[in-house]
């Protein structure tokens, strides 16, 4: 999770949903969802789903990385 630069302008992903317009602090490592300080650990839980999510290889990636 990254804190985002003055000079980026993006709303919370969250509040957009409710249709509330806030501004966000936080962005996700791929910015897929960016967030306001009452959801960054919404946020940082759900990059934390992803990220263990992709962790696991697939068939095709134990079959070229498994056998090295």
């Amino acid at each position: 999770m990254y804190r985002l630069k003055k000079n980026q302008k993006h709303s919370c992903s969250y509040c957009r949903e409710q249709g509330i317009k806030t501004p966000a602090i936080w962005r996700s490592r791929g910015w897929y969802e960016t967030a306001c300080e009452d959801h960054k650990a919404q946020l940082d839980q759900d990059e934390t789903k992803r990220e263990t999510r992709e962790q696991r290889m697939t068939e095709a990636d134990h079959q070229t990385w498994g056998r090295l």
